[in-house]
């Protein structure tokens, strides 16, 4: 399977776990100049909208961390837009550990803070459970 079909894959798997919480999802067009992110997900709760933008991420390795160079500058950067300017606070990246066939879940700050200073990778042990988060 291409890293593409393998992409697409857990693109679509995210989407079936935030609709399972309640979400409606899509699942960005590919092969877009810079785009930034795979899924867009909302859903109302006790009258206020709850947002998340998330890029989907496969680690196979063995080692059970992800490496932040599988982050492109551009993300960080319409992330970082997307924080700061539309107040967006549900945005990171949804990562599958293939090993343990579990989802993670790596706050956009979290992965920022760690990429500015010359973090190179976040052990999984740090980071929660991707359905958890959407309780």
């Amino acid at each position: 399977m291409t890293n593409s079909k393998i992409g697409s894959t857990y693109e679509e798997l995210a989407a079936q776990i935030l609709n399972k919480h309640g979400y409606w999802a899509y699942v960005t067009q590919k092969k877009v100049d810079g785009q930034p992110v795979d899924v867009i997900a909302a859903k109302k709760k006790d009258n206020s909208d709850i947002v998340y933008l998330l890029d989907v991420k496969h680690v196979r390795e063995s080692v059970p961390s992800f490496t932040l160079s599988r982050i492109e500058p551009n993300q960080f950067s319409s992330l970082e837009f997307c924080h700061v300017f539309a107040h967006l606070d549900r945005l990171g990246f949804a990562i599958y550990f293939e090993r343990t066939e579990n989802w993670y879940w790596l706050p956009f700050e979290k992965a920022y803070d760690a990429y500015k200073n010359n973090v190179k990778s976040i052990h999984l042990n740090l980071l929660e459970k991707f359905e958890d988060i959407l309780e």
